[in-house]
């Protein structure tokens, strides 16, 4: 690296360098020029093309599943921690309304692993 910046590039830059500023400084005003016409989005922006097969699980998803708070697009995601299992030793195979009883483990903690 300094074989190659100690060398001709050095000479060419140093020579050069009113010629790079003021390149520079013009590219710099154009892109603050253009960045002052920025503004909000006007619509939503598209990562895939609606007609994509990878859209399907999405189309399905918010035209078939009601997931709540009057928005189908909003998913909620829930975690629980410290069950252990669940016990169905009472319940049908077939029963979905009771699903059994949860078993809590009673050693579960959230503290950090001691060695």
């Amino acid at each position: 690296m300094t074989r190659c910046c100690a060398g001709p590039f050095n000479k060419v830059v140093f020579t050069c360098r009113y010629f790079f500023f003021i390149v520079l400084l013009v590219a710099g005003i154009g892109s603050a020029a253009l960045a002052t016409q920025m503004g909000p989005l006007t619509s939503l922006e598209t990562m895939l093309n609606p007609d994509h097969p990878l859209m399907t699980p999405k189309k399905i998803m918010i035209s078939e599943f009601v997931v709540g708070e009057g928005s189908p697009s909003s998913l909620e995601v829930s975690l629980t921690w410290g069950v252990k299992g669940m016990d169905r030793s009472s319940v049908g195979r077939w029963e979905s309304a009771n699903p059994g009883v949860l078993e809590w483990d009673d050693e579960f903690t959230v503290a950090p692993r001691r060695n």
